[in-house]
């Protein structure tokens, strides 16, 4: 049997119609990214391995790999091989799957990949000895990758979204489009007597969810880069997010006291346009964002309200949320972000567009 799948999601599934449980999984991978850990307890294979070519070379990429690492290590036995490419995946080393699908959630749910599944005996055995030698090459992880600060990677900034993070705009290849985009989001400025610009910011939207996010593996809580989630309609590349969480615990009780409930969470940028292939019933209008700053000590609802930022009501919930838009609004949001998180001033005036 050799088939040949688009989506390594149904590839999978065809899979398990033909195996049932699956006692032994063996992967192969270039990149392990945001999601890898939920696929491995979609399937709960009895015994799992993986191999992944941990880049050192970039901090961005390595940092992505260690935030999935230490997740998958609680699941599997995880060894790395620098330099591996390869995407194999090897079930009850009875049926083999190869192709050009990396272990991320982009590569399984969102990318048009390619995947050819066989049960062919020689193909499997061959694929079963090849998994053995890259298993006895590769090492353990390292405690923490540590950057080769002595190169550089020129990786495009998709091959970075795919691992949940966000590119480091000197380093990347599309650098100077990727400031391009950036300075597309909508901006305000504020002029000196003689008409220079003295400071410039950016819009702030500010949108509020459910509590139950901070339990979500796939949420705002532990990704850096999200490639989908709710915004205004009318919401441009390079426009700032501020994410908060209401004081709505339903289904999280054990929430009711953290302090990132009722509270502005995080500062996010959209990274790319509306996709309309995300939107539901629920959440319309979707796009991607990366993280700008996550905050330290969360700022709660009533310090936002006596900033008259938000009004005494509730929080802009929805995906419209409510935009700030004058520079004394982002001003008055700024001052109060780095009064509550005062060791990320630069972080918080820099992602703001404000002078640091």
């Amino acid at each position: 049997m050799i088939q040949f799948f688009r989506s390594p999601q149904r590839a999978v599934a065809a899979v398990q119609k033909q195996l049932g449980d699956c006692q032994q999984l063996d992967i192969l991978t270039g990149f392990i990214g945001a999601g890898a850990s939920r696929f491995l307890r979609s399937l709960n294979p009895g015994r799992t391995r993986i191999v992944f070519g941990l880049d050192t070379s970039n901090p961005k990429l390595a940092d992505a790999q260690w935030t999935e690492l230490k997740k998958l290590q609680k699941l599997a036995r995880v060894r790395v091989f620098p330099g591996l490419h390869a995407k194999l995946y090897l079930l009850d080393q009875r049926i083999l799957a190869i192709g050009s699908a990396n272990l991320t959630r982009a590569g399984f749910e969102l990318l048009q990949e390619a995947v050819v599944v066989s049960n062919a005996p020689k193909a499997v055995d061959d694929a079963v000895q090849f998994f053995k030698q890259v298993w006895a090459a590769a090492t353990e992880p390292p405690r923490k990758p540590t950057v080769d600060a002595g190169s550089q990677l020129s990786g495009d900034r998709a091959a970075l979204a795919i691992l949940g993070r966000r590119p480091d705009p000197e380093r990347s290849a599309f650098s100077a489009g990727r400031r391009r985009l950036r300075q597309s989001g909508r901006r305000a400025s504020e002029h000196d007597d003689n008409g220079n610009t003295r400071r410039s910011h950016r819009h702030v939207r500010i949108c509020a969810y459910a509590a139950h996010w901070l339990d979500r593996e796939d949420s705002f809580e532990t990704n850096d880069f999200l490639d989908g989630w709710s915004t205004g309609e009318r919401a441009q590349p390079g426009e700032l997010q501020l994410f908060c969480t209401s004081k709505n615990i339903a289904g999280v009780p054990e929430l009711a006291d953290d302090p990132r409930v009722d509270a502005v969470h995080s500062l996010w940028r959209m990274a790319g346009p509306i996709n309309p292939e995300l939107g539901n019933d629920e959440w319309p209008i979707q796009a991607p964002f990366e993280l700008v700053v996550r905050f330290e000590n969360p700022v709660p609802y009533d310090d936002m309200v006596r900033a008259r930022l938000v009004s005494g009501y509730s929080w802009p919930m929805g995906s419209r949320g409510k935009l700030l838009k004058t520079p004394e609004d982002v001003r008055r949001l700024s001052d109060l972000l780095v009064r509550h998180n005062p060791r990320q001033r630069n972080d918080i005036l820099r992602g703001l567009g404000l002078r640091a």
